[in-house]
């Protein structure tokens, strides 16, 4: 994710947060500081998001780029789904 906010300030909110598997806590907030890019990897339990209510007139510029491969190790593989929401409140949606 390329972060493309050129005025970006802390009170706007937006950093992207990496949270544990389990969602007991946030390992990593990330400020989306213009220019910077964040490269992780998208897993069933790769749980990510930026919870908190952008406070900015201007909107939060990002651009996501996402590459696939041929197949999966059959222990990263689940059911099919097309996505699966984690909140904070530990309900899990699924859609």
């Amino acid at each position: 994710m390329l972060y493309l906010n050129e005025n970006w300030q802390s009170e706007f909110n937006g950093q992207l947060e990496l949270w544990e598997k389990d969602m007991s806590k946030c390992v990593h907030s990330i400020p989306p500081i213009f220019n910077r890019l964040v490269l992780f990897r998208i897993t069933d339990d790769a749980f990510h998001g930026h919870p908190e209510l952008w406070l900015s007139e201007s909107p939060r510029l990002s651009l996501a780029l996402y590459y696939y491969t041929d197949d999966r190790p059959e222990e990263e593989k689940a059911p099919f789904h097309w996505a699966a929401w984690q909140y904070r409140d530990n309900i899990n949606r699924t859609f």
